[in-house]
């Protein structure tokens, strides 16, 4: 089966939000924005399973539903939405800057891994869970958007 590279990009950000992303089949429905981990050959899917935190793929940004578009067209708006039925193909960007939902508050400059509580989320790192990113911009609640700079470790 054949795999494409392509770049998410939100002409619409002044910081420049995108990065290189890969297709892969959605184990589950998915939503922009969603953190997902590799659950299968050449699939993804979102947890709260500290085990699948350490094979972090990245970051839902388009597929199934949203016609092969990625957020970039969509605006961050779309971030949130449920797009990517179960075994349709996801976009998943796996480096640069991305949206994702926070599951409660995050200060700029955190860690951030996968939520415990909420499937697809991000919280601050504050044991030594799977880190997947920065927080570039601050949520204040859980269900806020935030960009975070992708750098899992």
């Amino acid at each position: 089966e054949k795999r494409v590279l392509s770049y998410a990009v939100d002409p619409e950000a002044i910081a420049g939000v995108g990065g290189p992303t890969i297709s892969l089949t959605a184990g589950a429905a998915l939503k922009i924005g969603d953190a997902v981990y590799i659950s299968a050959a050449s699939s993804v899917n979102k947890s709260v399973t500290a085990a699948d935190a350490g094979k972090f793929a990245g970051i839902v940004v388009g597929g199934g539903g949203s016609f092969g578009r990625n957020y970039g067209l969509f605006g961050v708006e779309s971030v949130g939405l449920a797009l990517v039925p179960s075994a349709k193909v996801a976009e998943v960007q796996v480096a640069g800057i991305a949206y994702v939902v926070a599951g409660d508050a995050v200060l700029v400059g955190e860690t951030v891994g996968f939520d415990t509580t909420t499937a697809g989320r991000v919280l601050t790192n504050t044991t030594s869970k799977q880190i997947i990113g920065i927080a570039l911009t601050a949520a204040a609640a859980a269900g806020d958007k935030l960009k975070i700079l992708l750098q899992p470790k």
